[in-house]
């Protein structure tokens, strides 16, 4: 029997849609340091989202998930629970977000509608 990947365990709960935002993530690293790190999230869902990074991290670590674009409007919080590690491509880690999710789909519809007005041609 093949043994899953973790991201693959956890791909069956939701549907993932493979779209690439810009955000900002804000915590600890798996030593402790705090960062504030700039990145994209892909594999986006309801609930969460795939956080490109090639910092180390822990599985159940809490990510403060920011705005990229309004660096003080915090979207919420998403709780690691796999890692993708270093020299796999690209590396990171899969989140839940953990309470309200309101301002996750606020900020998921907009940039999809930026992104439909933009295909459209109305960004001229």
């Amino acid at each position: 029997m093949d043994a899953k990947r973790p991201e693959e365990m956890h791909a069956k709960s939701q549907t993932r849609v493979n779209y690439r935002l810009p955000i900002v993530i804000e915590g600890d690293d798996a030593s402790g340091i705090p960062f504030r790190l700039s990145t994209f999230v892909e594999n986006v869902t309801r609930r969460g989202a795939f956080v490109e990074s090639t910092l180390n991290f822990k599985e159940g670590g809490l990510l403060g998930l920011v705005d990229e674009a309004n660096g003080d409007h915090r979207l919420g919080y998403g709780q690691i629970v796999w890692i993708r590690e270093p020299g796999e491509k690209p590396s990171g880690v899969g989140m839940r977000l953990v309470g309200d999710n309101a301002k996750w789909m606020d900020y998921l519809i907009a940039h999809s509608v930026r992104e439909i007005d933009i295909e459209e041609g109305g960004d001229d």
